[in-house]
């Protein structure tokens, strides 16, 4: 009988992965006669730990973000399943399909390209059947044109071919059959609000006791280039309502390092929060207001798919200066609590998140030493600048080209042009 076996990474001593997947079990549609089982394997997998999966015929990982590839990387090595250390011809033959389904949209596939057979970037349930279907029958399926199956994409029909200064002169289809692939799957709100300019709404949503507000610009002109509202009159309205509503609790999320960001900017938020306080004891007079201010900080790392895909981050050092600086003002303030991410996280998360294919000896590399980032940078011959700091031209090919995304590219030119104009002008 043939089998699938879905994958997924659980924290060592929690069921919280159970829990996740087992909905998303639940969904999976495959043909009559085959059989589904699933494991959760711990993150990072203890020394010694050989994953006990039988001997399935497709073997379905599930990566919420590129954080989840060196997990894969790692189980795949344990298995000897590395897809790019063996000819075609005998993984195709003697070894299990390798399939990842992509949960959020938007994340970039290619650095864990060159270790799986394909991708699913759209609804399981729709792609996993004729994929199903063909593995006993075609085990040539994967260079076949059966394999044009809407939201699967299958890296190795795909030619990455790089210039001498080894930016990407283009991504050529390896055989006729070969299109572009829809990456189109429904975003989610949040997403579409931190990484689309010219999103609407009004920047605040409450639930229950508490309430969130999302200026994500640190200033009005990088909130107005980011299409959010862009004067502190908006975010300070909302505030009444939300009392009245029941909230006691507020949160504010911001980015910081956005492109053309200055100090200047960033004391917006002070400034913002500050007045956020003063509204909310003002308008609860003479009553005391016991609740909390959260301020969120999160280094901001451009993504796939977005108009600032083409943007650098700012430099790891000076992001981390920027960080401490702007988080001892903000704990200053009285009753306001602050939350925030480690740059140093977001920048090798952003060699994953805008790499190509030859990060994947990166991602090798973190297998061999067990997780640890720095180490494994220092092995391998790759500039973490060159994804992470580099800003690119409007016309360079990126490494997710090939992939149709949600929004036409010609679109994300127009606003990042738009973007790099205003920022120069203000």
């Amino acid at each position: 009988m043939n089998s699938l076996a879905l994958i997924f990474p659980r924290s060592p001593g929690s069921t919280s992965g159970d829990r996740e997947w087992k909905p998303f079990l639940g969904h999976l549609r495959v043909p009559k006669g085959w059989q589904v089982s699933w494991q959760g394997i711990p993150d990072p997998p203890p020394a010694g730990f050989i994953p006990e999966i039988g001997s399935p015929s497709i073997l379905l990982f599930c990566a919420r973000s590129e954080v989840d590839y060196p997990f894969i990387v790692r189980v795949l090595d344990l298995l000897g399943l590395d897809r790019s250390r063996r000819s075609h011809k005998k993984g195709r033959s003697s070894s299990p399909w390798v399939l990842v389904y992509l949960k959020t949209p938007g994340i970039n596939p290619e650095p864990l390209a060159p270790f799986v057979d394909g991708f699913l970037l759209g609804e399981p349930e729709k792609i996993l059947p004729p994929v199903c279907v063909a593995f006993p029958r075609n085990r040539e399926f994967w260079t076949s044109p059966a394999a044009i199956v809407p939201g699967l994409y299958v890296p190795r029909n795909y030619r990455v071919e790089y210039t001498p200064a080894g930016v990407i002169r283009g991504i050529k289809p390896r055989s006729p059959f070969s299109q572009p692939v829809p990456y189109r799957c429904p975003l989610p709100a949040a997403w579409w609000r931190r990484h689309f300019p010219g999103a609407s709404g009004s920047g605040a949503v409450a639930r229950g006791k508490r309430a969130a507000l999302w200026p994500v610009g640190s200033s009005a002109k990088l909130r107005r280039l980011l299409g959010r509202p862009p004067e502190e009159e908006h975010y300070l309205s909302q505030v009444p309502g939300l009392l009245q509503r029941g909230a006691e609790n507020f949160t504010l999320h911001f980015f910081v390092g956005l492109p053309g960001e200055g100090a200047e900017d960033r004391e917006g938020i002070i400034r913002l929060v500050k007045r956020l306080r003063h509204a909310v004891f003002q308008f609860r007079r003479p009553t005391l207001f016991s609740g909390l201010i959260t301020v969120n900080l999160v280094s901001f790392s451009p993504k796939p798919f977005s108009p600032l895909q083409w943007e650098g981050m700012f430099p790891l050092s000076l992001l981390q200066l920027q960080m401490k600086a702007l988080v001892s003002k903000l704990r200053a303030i009285p009753g306001v609590h602050v939350v925030h991410d480690l740059p140093k996280w977001a920048y090798l998360y952003g060699i994953l998140a805008r790499g190509d294919r030859r990060a994947g000896e990166f991602l090798r590399a973190l297998a061999r030493r067990g997780g640890d980032w720095w180490s494994a940078l220092s092995e391998v011959n790759l500039n973490p600048d060159f994804y992470t700091v580099r800003q690119r031209s409007l016309e360079e090919s990126l490494p997710w080209d090939h992939l149709e995304g949600p929004v036409p590219r010609q679109k994300l030119e127009d606003q990042a042009r738009a973007w790099r104009e205003q920022a120069v002008r203000s």
